[in-house]
């Protein structure tokens, strides 16, 4: 019987030679991106290009994929498709070597699993996945055409999101395509659109009625949210490491333990207000350096802050649905950027890679100063 077996094997360089190696693979079948089996060893290797590898009798035959570990896996399927008709006698048919809609969406969410992407990030985009397997109804990934995305974008505006959903979930469905070589099928002007509002943050007044009726343990998480800019889970995981109290400093690094990474995956220091930190440094007390900062009382992570949030809101007399975390993070950055801190600063201390997503947190200066200059220039007409 011929053989219909298709072997995955990666070129890498090591030591200053070609060799071709075996890829390390998991229990469950996962093909690892970056281990190979060398003499006996599973060693770590960076780059090269993958191949694939069968028999066609005695004589065996080797196909380059390149350097795209998906684009090799299609291949080995699609190839032993061919062996199996081959073995009974059948031609296969030019569609069955066509990439389905399914297999490059379980392909595009694999990746993503092996770059170890959070929950967060591979749980949105299974949701635009089925949310566009519900519209499109075509087969093969090269059948997707301009009038397929604009149908799933107006499937998701009809079902009550808001423009800047659609706009987020149209980027994610591009993301997928673009990922499995589908590109070009729209224009620019072709993306849902959405009005762009400034940020909003909270007023002085807001937050003093707030934290007047906050308990220690609630003064000091908000408190910190507020002064830090931080985000939820930045601060679910934040641990005593993190925190220096000689230079007054707090940074966000990577918790292998509790599956974060820093957003951008880069780490960032932002400095520690001298009162918070007094607050800070005085409740330590025998904590562990590894320990959390805000945990719940069993000591785990804290993911009852938003529900905390609002109670607070409440009890202070004002609009829950006006309270959230995030609000606390641009309130952070807009009355920093009000107090005129400089914007590469404060682009380092809130992690965003473009200081144009900074910008944003840019408000118009309504001091009655401002007001008087206003006024002043049209004064002589």
């Amino acid at each position: 019987m011929p053989n219909r077996r298709v072997a995955l094997i990666r070129a890498v360089k090591i030591d200053g030679k070609w060799k071709y190696l075996s890829p390390v693979v998991s229990e469950k079948g996962t093909v690892s991106p970056e281990f190979v089996w060398l003499k006996g060893k599973k060693t770590y290797a960076s780059g090269g290009v993958w191949y694939i590898r069968w028999y066609e009798g005695k004589r065996q035959i080797g196909k380059m994929c390149g350097p795209s570990l998906t684009d090799a896996r299609i291949a080995k399927s699609r190839q032993e498709q061919v062996l199996a008709s081959q073995a009974v006698g059948l031609e296969i048919k030019e569609d069955e070597k066509r990439l389905t809609i399914d297999a490059a969406c379980d392909q595009f969410i694999e990746d993503l699993e092996l770059k170890n992407r959070n929950a967060d990030t591979i749980s949105g985009y299974r949701l635009v996945i089925d949310g566009f397997k519900a519209v499109c109804k075509k087969r093969f990934l090269d059948q997707i055409d301009k009038r397929d995305l604009l149908r799933y974008a107006d499937s998701v505006r009809k079902a009550g999101l808001s423009p800047r959903t659609v706009s987020n979930r149209w980027l994610a469905l591009l993301t997928i395509l673009k990922a499995n070589g589908i590109t070009g099928l729209v224009q620019h002007h072709d993306a849902p659109k959405f009005v762009e509002e400034e940020p909003q943050a909270y007023t002085v007044d807001e937050l003093t009625k707030f934290f007047k009726v906050c308990t220690d343990e609630q003064w000091l998480l908000f408190q910190f949210l507020l002064r830090t800019g931080f985000r939820m889970m930045e601060v679910m995981t934040l641990t005593w490491a993190d925190l220096d109290f000689v230079n007054k400093t707090v940074s966000v690094r990577p918790k292998p333990q509790h599956a974060f990474h820093p957003k951008g995956w880069e780490t960032r220091t932002v400095p520690l207000a001298d009162a918070l930190a007094s607050r800070l440094e005085s409740r330590r007390k025998d904590a562990k350096p590894s320990d959390l900062v805000f945990p719940t009382r069993s000591g785990k992570l804290n993911n009852k802050m938003l529900q905390a949030c609002k109670r607070i809101a409440r009890r202070s007399g004002q609009e829950e649905t006006q309270w959230w975390l995030h609000k606390f993070r641009a309130t952070f950055c807009t009355m920093h950027a009000d107090a005129g801190v400089p914007l590469p600063t404060l682009q380092m201390w809130m992690g965003h890679k473009d200081i144009a997503t900074t910008m944003r947190y840019i408000r118009p200066n309504r001091s009655p100063e401002i007001q008087t200059k206003f006024n002043a220039t049209f004064a002589a007409l």
